[in-house]
C-alpha cells in the first residue's frame, strides 16, 4: 500500500483492519502496543494533544516518553502505534515506533502538555521512541474506529483489539507536524504538505506525563 488510494480501494474490501496492515508490514500483532492519546483537559501549552503533536512535535514525543511504572505492556511490548485524537469520535495514526525503556527515577522535566512535574515528584518510566519507516506514508491520513467501549482504555495488546480502518475525511490546512528526518522524507513522498490537518476538542479522557 503506497499511498491513500490504494487504501481507500483496499478498505471497500470491508475486512480491513489495523491489524491487517501490520501483517502486511511483516509485523507481528502480538509485539505491537496500541496507544491513543488524548485527554479532555486543557494544557498549558495546547489546548489538546492531537495540538500538541501538530504544534510541537518534541513536545508530544516527550509526552509519550513518559509513563507511570505500573504500565507493564508498554515496558513489554518492543513497538508502540501511537495515535490521537483529533476531533470527537476520531482516532487518527500518528506513527509506529521503537520503544525502549531507559529508566525509573523522578522526572527532572516539565510535562510538555500540562506543564508541571510528572508523577508529581514520584518516580516515573522513561522510555525512547524511535519512529520506524512501517506505515510512515500513513501518518496524519489513517483513522481507524476506536470502540467506544474501549475509549478510556489508552493503551491495548494490538492483537487483542480490533482496528476497523476507515477511510480518511476532509481535511483543513495547519502547520506540518514533523518528527525526524524519516518523517520529513516520508511526507514529501506522499504530498501531506499540501493537506495536513485541523484539530478540535473531544470530551474524553486519557494518561500520559503520568
Amino acid at each position: 500500500m503506497d499511498d491513500l488510494a490504494t487504501l481507500s480501494g483496499w478498505i471497500s474490501s470491508m475486512s480491513a483492519t489495523f491489524n491487517n496492515l501490520l501483517l502486511e508490514r511483516g509485523i507481528a500483532p502480538e509485539e505491537v502496543a496500541l496507544l491513543r492519546h488524548h485527554t479532555s483537559a486543557r494544557g498549558a501549552s495546547a489546548a489538546s494533544i492531537a495540538d500538541l503533536w501538530r504544534d510541537n512535535p518534541e513536545g508530544f514525543i516527550l509526552y509519550q516518553e513518559t509513563q507511570e511504572k505500573n504500565r507493564p505492556i508498554l515496558r513489554k511490548r518492543r513497538l508502540w502505534a501511537s495515535f490521537i485524537s483529533p476531533a470527537r469520535g476520531e482516532t487518527l495514526f500518528v506513527g509506529l515506533f521503537d520503544a525502549k525503556y531507559l529508566k525509573t527515577g523522578v522526572a527532572d522535566w516539565a510535562c510538555p502538555y500540562r506543564g508541571d512535574q510528572p508523577g508529581e515528584g514520584k518516580p516515573v518510566n522513561r522510555f525512547s521512541t524511535s519512529l520506524r519507516g512501517e506505515l510512515s506514508e500513513q501518518i496524519g491520513k489513517l483513522r481507524v474506529d476506536w470502540p467506544v467501549s474501549n475509549v478510556r482504555t489508552w493503551k491495548r495488546k494490538a492483537e487483542g483489539l480490533s482496528l476497523p480502518v476507515v477511510p480518511s475525511s476532509p481535511v483543513r490546512k495547519a502547520a506540518l507536524p514533523i518528527h525526524d528526518a524519516a518523517l520529513v522524507d516520508a511526507l514529501e513522498g506522499t504530498g501531506l504538505g499540501s493537506n495536513v490537518l485541523w484539530f478540535g476538542p473531544e470530551g474524553q479522557s486519557f494518561e500520559s506525563c503520568s
